[in-house]
């Protein structure tokens, strides 16, 4: 190895008790994981410091290097020195060729795209990653993974490291959840983007993949019942009147509805938002983002269930076997 280069190969054995090295050189203990410098003189060497790792330049190293850092502050890369891309759709050259440009961009990318700072749960002071859905699966940016179905990626990610900054810490790559137990109740179409929702705990979840992949996204409502898309937004509906808007399906706005009543259906009727729940609650928008509820008293005590429009009628159905019909 040259000088200053940095060479990560699992398997490859090094008597760490007899290597000298040359000066400046860089190593990895097979035996604790660890990265140390040599002097040239001192068998073993030495453990490796932030200011050891400050010469390493990716752009040199791109065929060789799998990861840097010193400590817990570890970035992974793929063999050919690049970083996995914040939104999980491809490989990409990140900016910058020491370790903490590298830290600092990645935990800008999470914090334009609504996935790191407060819309991370908390232990205590510290906003912390998601946990691992299993070894059948990768999680990287901001989604989860099938091996089988990315096997390169798969081979690239490796194992998992974290980063910090400040009060904050994420697990890299572990930022995603396993669907397994997870009550779906709903799901939409936006923008090639698919979102789901459900009760229980079943939050909101996201995939930009064809359903190949899924991110669990942080609503202000974690029990959610129906889901529908129009205008450019996702609009989903649940319990106490809860309603929350996204254009991406991964930041969610709660919007006023106006009533606490549990709203059970949305759907986009005649180029309008339509909300409906227990106590015959209809809540109205022609935005999502404004909402105007009211209650029909026809389904006092009952819940609509369904609402359409076809032939310059509005259709309202639900529980008890009531059916109404309006023109406006």
């Amino acid at each position: 190895m040259d000088a200053y280069a940095v060479q990560f190969r699992r398997g490859t054995s090094i008597d760490h008790d007899n290597f000298t090295g040359k000066d400046g050189e860089l190593t990895v203990d097979t035996t604790t994981w660890t990265v140390r410098v040599h002097d040239g003189v001192t068998p073993g060497g030495h453990n490796a410091a932030r200011v050891d790792l400050g010469n390493v330049n990716l752009t040199d190293l791109r065929d060789r290097m799998n990861a840097i850092g010193d400590g817990s502050d570890f970035v992974r890369l793929d063999p050919q020195g690049r970083l996995p891309a914040i939104d999980g759709s491809q490989l990409t050259n990140l900016p910058g060729t020491d370790y903490e440009t590298i830290k600092k961009q990645i935990i800008q990318d999470l914090i334009d795209q609504g996935l790191f700072g407060d819309n991370m749960p908390s232990i205590g002071s510290t906003k912390m990653g998601y946990i691992s859905p299993g070894d059948d699966y990768i999680t990287a940016n901001g989604a989860i993974y099938q091996r089988s179905d990315y096997p390169d990626l798969s081979a690239s990610i490796g194992e998992r490291f974290n980063i910090e900054s400040g009060t904050y810490q994420f697990y890299w790559p572990v930022i995603g959840y396993d669907l397994i137990n997870q009550n779906i109740q709903d799901a939409a179409v936006n923008n090639g983007i698919i979102a789901t929702v459900g009760n229980n705990g079943g939050g909101c979840w996201r995939s930009a993949d064809d359903g190949r992949s899924w991110f669990r996204a942080m609503t202000s409502a974690t029990t959610l019942s129906a889901i529908t898309s129009g205008k450019g937004l996702f609009v989903a509906v649940g319990a106490n009147g809860a309603i929350v808007t996204s254009t991406n399906g991964l930041v969610w706005t709660p919007r006023t509805s106006g009533t606490t009543a549990a709203l059970t259906q949305v759907s986009m009727v005649n180029n309008t938002f339509v909300a409906t729940g227990a106590n015959g609650t209809l809540c109205v928008s022609l935005d999502g983002v404004t909402w105007v509820s009211s209650t029909v008293s026809a389904f006092a005590g009952q819940t609509i269930n369904v609402i359409g429009y076809a032939f310059g009628n509005y259709v309202l159905a639900g529980t008890a076997g009531i059916l109404l019909t309006s023109s406006d």
